[in-house]
């Protein structure tokens, strides 16, 4: 499902339908809520999504979850975020879509095409990993149940581990918005790449 709303998003992108309006109402509307206090605080989020510190931090997460002893998950974790670098790169060559006008940009403009964004994209494909790897840690530190006359005993009710992954759950969700959202925000990306990116990017999750 989330594959086909990127494709529909992708063609609508190109075919002078209501998105491209959509994009520029978007992005009107976001350059006129900048301010210096919420461009200071886009422009970190989109620091943080930056492949310069989103590679490292992926093999370091990589590493750490094969140096647990599970090797099989390490590297299914090393195959979701080499495909969504993969992904990035091979879907903006096959939309081409243009990025918003450079006198829009608050930063560089980057030189490649617009849709998907790839901070988007891999924002939420490792957010989303690092969330899973966290809910199985937070899983761990369970005790075992108990069974038998003891599973009948009283004891003391633990809501800490579901509120511990709600947590890592919204801290996830909040950096992966935060990143597609700056995109938007300091005029190098449409509305519709980061959708488009997030699409995806759930998709391998």
């Amino acid at each position: 499902m989330l594959v086909a709303i990127f494709a529909g998003l992708a063609w609508a992108s190109r075919t002078g339908s209501a998105i491209p309006a959509w994009d520029g109402h978007l992005t009107d509307a976001f350059a006129v809520w900048r301010t210096p206090g919420w461009s200071r605080a886009f422009w970190a989020f989109t620091l943080l999504g930056n492949d310069s510190l989103i590679a490292p931090l992926a093999a370091a997460l990589v590493v750490l979850v094969a140096a647990w002893g599970n090797r099989a998950r390490a590297a299914a974790l090393a195959g979701g975020l080499v495909l969504s670098w993969v992904l990035t790169h091979v879907t903006k060559d096959v939309v081409g879509r243009v990025r918003p006008s450079v006198a829009l940009a608050l930063i560089e403009q980057p030189g490649s095409h617009s849709m998907p964004s790839g901070h988007a994209l891999t924002g939420a494909v490792f957010f989303g990993l690092l969330a899973y790897v966290a809910f199985r840690w937070i899983d761990s530190r369970r005790p075992a149940e108990r069974t038998g006359a003891a599973a009948a005993m009283p004891r003391e009710i633990v809501p800490a581990p579901t509120a511990a992954k709600l947590v890592v759950a919204l801290a996830s969700i909040a950096l992966a918005a935060g990143i597609g959202l700056s995109r938007v925000y300091l005029g190098v990306h449409w509305m519709s790449d980061v959708l488009a990116g997030w699409c995806l990017g759930g998709a391998i999750l």
